[in-house]
């Protein structure tokens, strides 16, 4: 039997987070799951224990930057890889989110081939390194 992957979405545009389960529909071994809002993200991590999350940096409430930061800094949720999806494309963004952990960043409009073959990279990784 085969692991199956879950990547949890946290993003305020319903349009995204469509767009995210879209591209993994047809994929056997991975469950989509999302979130809109960035004060519940944590709760739900906690809760499904995600293999990768996908994470918006420009949300109301907490941001993606705080996010990523409670995230890294959590014993129990520091080694989940952190993929951000940004409008922006400033490197000064880029490079915050990389020290504060980030494992990519994905810049939007999202590219499907791209952060399709981020995903399965970093699952590939997590499967030989469990």
């Amino acid at each position: 039997m085969t692991k199956r992957y879950k990547i949890l979405v946290i993003d305020d545009s319903e349009t995204n987070l469509y767009l995210i389960k879209s591209i993994f529909r047809d994929q056997k071994n991975i469950s989509v799951f999302s979130e809109s809002e960035s004060s519940h993200a944590l709760k739900v991590v906690k809760k499904i224990r995600p293999d990768i999350i996908l994470l918006d940096l420009m949300m109301p409430e907490i941001d993606g930057f705080e996010l990523l930061n409670q995230l890294k800094s959590n014993i129990n949720f520091q080694n989940i890889p952190v993929i951000i999806l940004s409008a922006y494309h400033d490197n000064v963004l880029i490079n915050r989110a990389t020290e504060l952990g980030a494992a990519g960043y994905i810049k939007k409009p999202v590219d499907i081939v791209e952060i399709k073959n981020l995903i399965i990279q970093l699952l590939n990784e997590i499967s030989i390194n469990p």
